[in-house]
Protein backbone atom coordinates (compact mmCIF):
# COMPACT_ATOMS: atom_id res chain seq x y z
CA UNK A 1 0.00 0.00 0.00
CA UNK A 2 0.48 3.23 -0.45
CA UNK A 3 1.11 4.36 3.51
CA UNK A 4 0.57 2.02 6.33
CA UNK A 5 -2.25 2.16 8.39
CA UNK A 6 -2.53 2.03 12.38
CA UNK A 7 -2.70 -1.91 12.13
CA UNK A 8 0.54 -2.05 10.69
CA UNK A 9 1.91 -0.83 13.93
CA UNK A 10 -0.66 -2.02 15.88
CA UNK A 11 -0.50 -6.07 15.18
CA UNK A 12 3.63 -6.10 15.87
CA UNK A 13 3.12 -4.16 19.22
CA UNK A 14 0.25 -6.86 19.98
CA UNK A 15 2.95 -9.58 19.52
CA UNK A 16 1.48 -10.88 16.72
CA UNK A 17 3.00 -11.66 13.21
CA UNK A 18 3.31 -8.39 11.14
CA UNK A 19 2.82 -9.88 7.58
CA UNK A 20 1.92 -6.85 5.03
CA UNK A 21 2.80 -5.51 1.02
CA UNK A 22 5.67 -3.72 1.48
CA UNK A 23 4.81 0.10 2.30
CA UNK A 24 5.63 2.80 -1.12
CA UNK A 25 6.21 5.36 1.63
CA UNK A 26 9.26 6.15 3.45
CA UNK A 27 8.20 4.74 7.30
CA UNK A 28 11.37 6.25 9.40
CA UNK A 29 12.60 2.98 11.38
CA UNK A 30 10.96 0.57 9.26
CA UNK A 31 10.37 -3.62 10.11
CA UNK A 32 12.55 -5.27 8.28
CA UNK A 33 11.41 -8.31 6.33
CA UNK A 34 12.27 -11.57 7.87
CA UNK A 35 13.57 -10.22 11.11
CA UNK A 36 10.77 -7.92 11.93
CA UNK A 37 7.90 -8.54 9.84
CA UNK A 38 7.12 -10.70 6.75
CA UNK A 39 6.61 -8.31 3.51
CA UNK A 40 5.10 -10.02 0.19
CA UNK A 41 4.99 -9.16 -3.19
CA UNK A 42 2.54 -6.24 -4.31
CA UNK A 43 1.26 -8.65 -6.96
CA UNK A 44 0.74 -10.97 -3.93
CA UNK A 45 2.23 -14.08 -6.17
CA UNK A 46 3.96 -14.95 -2.69
CA UNK A 47 0.94 -14.52 -0.20
CA UNK A 48 -0.14 -18.32 -0.14
CA UNK A 49 3.30 -19.64 0.34
CA UNK A 50 4.03 -17.01 2.73
CA UNK A 51 0.65 -17.75 4.85
CA UNK A 52 1.36 -21.60 4.61
CA UNK A 53 5.28 -21.38 6.01
CA UNK A 54 4.28 -19.37 8.49
CA UNK A 55 1.45 -21.24 9.44
CA UNK A 56 3.82 -24.61 9.86
CA UNK A 57 6.52 -22.21 11.00
CA UNK A 58 5.92 -21.87 14.84
CA UNK A 59 9.18 -20.57 16.39
CA UNK A 60 10.09 -18.81 13.05
CA UNK A 61 6.85 -16.70 13.13
CA UNK A 62 6.64 -16.76 17.36
CA UNK A 63 10.81 -15.37 17.26
CA UNK A 64 9.71 -12.23 14.07
CA UNK A 65 6.85 -11.39 15.85
CA UNK A 66 9.10 -10.80 19.28
CA UNK A 67 11.41 -9.22 17.41
CA UNK A 68 8.60 -7.30 15.41
CA UNK A 69 7.08 -5.89 18.91
CA UNK A 70 10.87 -4.94 20.53
CA UNK A 71 11.19 -3.03 16.83
CA UNK A 72 7.72 -1.02 17.70
CA UNK A 73 8.12 -0.56 21.36
CA UNK A 74 11.52 1.20 20.07
CA UNK A 75 10.69 2.96 17.20
CA UNK A 76 7.03 2.99 16.70
CA UNK A 77 4.76 3.90 19.92
CA UNK A 78 2.99 7.39 19.99
CA UNK A 79 6.08 8.74 22.22
CA UNK A 80 9.15 7.34 20.29
CA UNK A 81 7.04 8.93 16.46
CA UNK A 82 6.83 12.21 18.66
CA UNK A 83 10.57 12.51 19.38
CA UNK A 84 11.18 11.39 15.78
CA UNK A 85 9.07 14.22 14.90
CA UNK A 86 10.90 16.81 17.44
CA UNK A 87 14.75 15.58 16.50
Amino acid sequence: GLTPSPRYYEIPLLGTLLLSDTPESVVPDNFENGRHAVFFRNDLKDLEPLVRHYLSADNEREEIARAGREHALKHHTCERRAEYFLD
